[in-house]
């Protein structure tokens, strides 16, 4: 088996010689012509000196006078074999390690990937009981890897990053926080206090719109940052941010989609996916910080002003080696393309909101621990808020996305303003009998002698058989027995079709004539009478 992969390996080896071989030949070719004369030949050598070649590893080769003396001397002497890759005459050859203990050595590694060099060598020394004082790490590493023996490495992902950068200025700003350098606490509660650093860079021409330093880490801070970034350096198209707490957070993207500016984060716990930033952060870590630290900073200000001026002098108007010229330089090559904004524009877009429910007492809305005093005739009702981040005297109230007012900060006072109270309202003296409860009474009482509750008659259409019943019963102020019943019943289906105010007008006639105490009969009678004349 050992052997097997040692003829594959050297079988690629060879492949990878030959390329090399061609290429070289592709080189020298047109010089290879004994026709040429002096003058042709040193044209086609000077052409050959200036060109830039791509060589089998990929990477862009210039070649130099003396390889290519070099090339045709040995393509002269040996041919095409003379250009291959020069090789050791016992290269890949075990002379301080046989054979045997590179296999306990590969054994071991099969058993345990992660297994390093120097596990394997204690593994062989101790438990193989075998002689190592000869064997080199380097070597065995080597003659591992050879065989396909290497260690197992968590490195997934390597070769599958793609450099990238966008094709024009202010296309794409790149934002995160580093932690700053050490000041004197200006609050006196400690002797020292540390900073945080907050920096926005154009992905085009890696320059540095805006960074400033501040004492903490808060969304007000990234947007103040970047609020004067904007102002300075126009809009961008959009953010690309990390996964922290301020960048994630709603405000800051709600304050994005206003400005119309689209926000994207990296992928967390992939910091190679923000290298750009990351390696703006050492740069800054390895020059700035060091003189900073040693200038006698004694304040904020005079950090950011001291950061300013490196930043002008000491980064921007030095060559970047990614872009090939400096960042300014690559800046003013498409300044003509900034898009700039009004700080009105801003001071609207940058604002932050959230839905509160006014108190119905007090009528004061409560906000990150302050009150603002709102109009009475809005307590109790569920508003928006809105006020300015760096801002908080006063909130602005809408509703319904229309702006209602301007509501000021409550500062609570010692004493009470009377003056303010209103006056009390006298209460309307409730009547004594309500229909509603009369109706409720009469519903349960029928309830309760088991008969159907009695039903509005002023909304209803054509009567029925019962409805038509209760109607006289109502009007004549008495309870009806059963045969006064049936001859209602009988007498409906000559009188129908009919209404409840024909039975209330017509027994009102009868009752004006003869009273209440009159046979049924007699007032079946005059309805009858009465819708003949209707007729």
């Amino acid at each position: 088996m050992l052997r097997a992969l040692e003829s594959e390996v050297r079988q690629v080896d060879d492949d990878h010689r030959q390329e090399w071989a061609r290429f070289r030949f592709e080189v020298i070719s047109e010089l290879l012509d004994k026709n040429l004369d002096r003058v042709e030949r040193a044209r086609i050598r000077k052409e050959i000196l200036a060109r830039a070649y791509t060589a089998p590893d990929g990477e862009t080769w210039r070649i130099a006078d003396r390889t290519v003396n070099s090339w045709l001397a040995r393509y002269a002497k040996e041919g095409l074999a003379g250009l291959e890759h020069r090789r050791h005459k016992r290269l890949g050859e075990m002379r301080a390690l046989d054979e045997k203990l590179l296999n306990d050595a590969k054994e071991l590694r099969e058993r345990m990937g992660s297994r390093s060099i120097e596990d394997i060598r204690m593994h062989l020394k101790y438990v193989g009981k075998a002689d190592i004082s000869k064997v080199s790490a380097s070597t065995l590493n080597r003659h591992l890897n050879r065989i396909g023996a290497s260690k197992d490495k968590n490195y997934a992902e390597r070769g599958t990053f793609q450099p990238w950068r966008k094709e024009h200025i202010n296309q794409l700003w790149q934002s995160d926080c580093s932690d700053g350098i050490w000041l004197p606490d200006p609050t006196g509660l400690k002797e020292l206090r540390q900073t945080t650093l907050i920096t926005f860079i154009d992905d085009a021409s890696r320059y540095c719109v805006h960074g400033q330093f501040f004492w903490t880490e808060q969304l007000v801070d990234l947007l103040n940052c970047m609020r004067t970034a904007l102002l300075a350096r126009g809009k961008t198209s959009t953010f690309y941010t990390d996964n922290g707490s301020i960048y994630t957070a709603k405000d800051f993207a709600q304050i994005c989609a206003q400005l119309g500016i689209k926000l994207r984060h990296s992928e967390a716990y992939q910091p190679s996916g923000k290298g750009k930033q990351e390696r703006h952060y050492l740069t800054i870590q390895m020059r700035f910080y060091k003189e900073a630290q040693k200038s006698g900073l004694a304040t904020l200000p005079e950090l950011n002003e001291f950061f300013w001026a490196w930043l002008d002098e000491c980064y921007h108007k030095v060559k970047h080696r990614s872009i090939g010229m400096t960042p300014l330089e690559r800046w003013q090559m498409e300044e003509g393309l900034v898009q700039r904004i009004s700080f009105e524009q801003l001071h609207e877009a940058m604002q932050l909101q959230v839905r509160r429910k006014i108190d119905n007492r007090t009528a004061l809305i409560r906000l990150n621990g302050k009150h603002y005093q709102a109009s009475k005739h809005l307590a109790g009702q569920r508003v928006q808020v809105r006020w300015p981040f760096d801002d908080e005297s006063a909130v602005n109230i809408f509703r319904d996305r229309v702006f209602v007012e301007r509501a000021e900060l409550y500062v609570a006072k010692p004493d009470i303003d009377y003056a303010k109270r209103p006056q009390r309202q006298v209460r309307k003296e409730e009547p004594k009998v309500l229909e509603c409860s009369k109706k409720f009474r009469s519903a349960l009482v029928a309830k309760f002698r088991h008969q159907r509750p009695p039903e509005e008659t002023s909304r209803l259409g054509v009567l029925t058989e019962r409805e038509f019943i209760y109607v006289v019963e109502q009007s004549l102020c008495r309870v009806l027995d059963e045969a006064e019943k049936c001859i209602l019943a009988k007498s409906y289906k000559r009188l129908f079709p009919m209404d409840a105010e024909f039975v209330e007008r017509s027994l009102l006639r009868a009752k004006a004539g003869k009273g209440e105490r009159m046979h049924v009969g007699f007032y079946v009678k005059c309805m009858e009478e009465f819708k003949q004349q209707r007729r």
